[in-house]
């Protein structure tokens, strides 16, 4: 097998490790990121049930949880400009991802 030939073929199996890997961290934020709605969802009828009882409970409880636990999980799962979101960390990936097919181009290109 020739050099070119062998340097191609190891350009593709590095690839198609790296978008393998990609894939499986990007499931793994896909999941985190449902989990995030699932305790929005959970946040936001606790605040339904505080408004119940009214009073103290609805107010320092449900008040606490809108003002502050709502606008977190928001910036977690939506915000880009958040870091460690979930939004902002798939971009990340999705740069990664570019950037190793541009690499695998260029080795290919640089050995054909």
């Amino acid at each position: 097998m020739s050099n070119s030939r062998k340097a191609f073929e190891q350009a593709l199996n590095k690839q198609a490790v790296v978008e393998e890997d990609l894939d499986d961290l990007r499931a793994a934020l896909d999941e985190i990121r449902d989990s995030l709605n699932v305790a929005l969802d959970r946040t936001r009828e606790a605040i339904r049930v505080s408004r119940r009882f009214g009073g103290e409970i609805k107010r320092v409880v449900g008040g606490q949880l809108e003002s502050y636990l709502v606008g977190t999980l928001e910036e977690f799962i939506e915000s880009r400009h958040q870091p460690g979101s979930i939004s902002s960390l798939l971009e990340v990936i999705d740069q990664l991802e570019e950037r190793a097919e541009m690499e695998a181009e260029e080795e290919v290109s640089i050995n054909p």
